[in-house]
């Protein structure tokens, strides 16, 4: 009888246990999945800000950890580890306003890195303290306070093969730990009404938008430039973040103005020509670069260019039907002089007097003529978009070259957020559009001093 009675006892307190939270708890929901499709590395995330956040952390667990540290105080980045500390990650980062969502996603990411790795797992050896919250604000603001380059052009109409419109974009930057290896794909999908699906080229553990597309073929690029006088001092939005903003909000239709009023209510720590294309519709202007900077008593901090005539701020293109933008203001202070935004002139006067439009085999080569390789800076990915057709060509830098390269993956949008195994292909290197051929008289250029600074 005492045998049964403890048997009984056993048996229930197990069952008891059984239906205890500790002993039913499962893997964490995660909203997202990391894939390589066709060699090339995809992270998608969808649901609320703080799901897609805790995905994209608990996805990228050991990554993020693992740049949010190097890079962070890497001697190209800051004097030492201790500026960084007393700083950076103090006075630097607390100047800025994280808008509530971003706090809740930057939250969830921290939660999602802490759910696959534990508390311990959080340490990083080259800060020596385990990465918080604020050194993922760091980071997500990295692009603030630390200059990079990038060039970039659209063409239309008559400039391009098939009288639509493309925009070719360099990225470059510093060879940062994890730059290279740590780039990726990111699809968003964010459950929130009124904001639209998009794409990303960025790296583990950033939120915001350095090159993207959204659905309905909106593109935006960042550039910096030399800002002028501020006329504020803080409440700045991390300009990835502001962009993020602008192309989960930008329409097809109205892209240029739905951007520019972002970026009038979001007042920015550095100075930018951030380029914006949208879908050619045979009468529109679609191209755009916005000089953005902090000093909001001249023209509330925004300067629309584009290449209508009528402005006085066009390429001087034969067609007028093309945008160029490297590192420095045409509008909003007086015009320096630099070497790649000529490259990429010269090129398209040629093609333009030759009657010829730019493809994507003309693309890259234009971009390979002003990409950036170096010992301590590199291109980081070269892209080729068509924003009619919703599609990005997309060449990134190897361990051993900068972009672009010969390795090239073509990502068709609707497909891609439809989940079509066809959304993704890599081109063959024997493919014309990987060949990035040098225009014969011109050669690459490196940045120029005072660009970007």
């Amino acid at each position: 009888m005492r045998t049964r009675t403890f048997r009984v006892i056993v048996y229930t307190l197990a069952s008891m246990l059984a239906l205890t939270p500790l002993a039913l708890a499962e893997p964490p929901q995660v909203t997202g999945k990391l894939e390589t499709v066709d060699g090339l590395r995809v992270l998608t995330v969808w649901g609320s800000d703080y799901e897609r956040g805790f995905a994209h952390g608990y996805l990228l667990a050991n990554e993020i950890i693992d740049f949010a540290g190097k890079a962070l105080v890497d001697p190209l980045v800051v004097a030492s580890k201790e500026v960084y500390e007393q700083k950076v990650r103090t006075v630097v980062v607390g100047a800025f306003k994280f808008d509530p969502r971003y706090e809740q996603e930057l939250e969830g990411l921290l939660a999602g890195v802490i759910a696959k790795l534990g508390q311990d797992g959080t340490h990083q050896k080259d800060l020596g303290r385990a990465v918080t919250l604020d050194d993922l604000k760091a980071a997500n603001t990295l692009a603030d306070w630390h200059a990079f380059y990038c060039s970039s052009f659209s063409v239309w109409g008559k400039m391009h093969d098939q009288g639509q419109v493309a925009t070719a974009r360099n990225l470059d930057f510093y060879r940062l730990p994890g730059i290279i290896e740590q780039q990726m794909v990111m699809v968003h999908k964010p459950s929130k009404a009124g904001r639209k699906k998009w794409v990303s080229i960025t790296w583990a553990g950033l939120i915001g938008c350095y090159t993207g597309m959204n659905e309905e073929g909106v593109t935006i690029t960042m550039h910096d430039c030399r800002p002028g006088p501020p006329s504020v001092s803080s409440g700045f939005v991390p300009r990835s973040l502001a962009l993020r903003d602008a192309i989960e909000t930008a329409s097809a239709a109205s892209a240029l103005d739905d951007v520019e009023q972002i970026l009038r209510e979001r007042p920015t720590m550095f100075g930018n020509n951030i380029h914006v294309s949208s879908p050619f519709t045979g009468k529109n202007i679609p191209a755009a670069v916005f000089e953005y900077d902090p000093n909001r008593k001249l023209d509330g901090g925004v300067t629309r260019r584009t290449a209508d005539p009528g402005t006085g701020a066009g390429t001087g293109l034969p067609s007028s039907k093309s945008m160029i933008c490297t590192n420095h203001y045409l509008l909003r202070t007086q015009p320096i002089a630099c070497e790649r935004f000529d490259t990429i002139r010269a090129s398209l006067l040629s093609l333009a007097l030759d009657g010829k439009g730019v493809d994507r085999r003309a693309a890259f080569g234009i971009m390979h003529q002003v990409s950036q390789r170096s010992d301590g800076f590199l291109t980081a990915h070269t892209v080729y978009m068509l924003p009619n057709s919703r599609e990005l060509y997309l060449s990134p830098a190897t361990a051993t070259q900068s972009a672009p390269t010969e390795n090239v993956w073509r990502l068709r949008l609707d497909d891609l957020f439809a989940n079509k195994q066809a959304a993704i292909k890599r081109l063959p290197p024997s493919s014309p559009t990987n060949a990035a051929p040098r225009t014969p008289g011109l050669r690459r250029s490196a940045p120029q001093k005072g660009e970007g600074k």
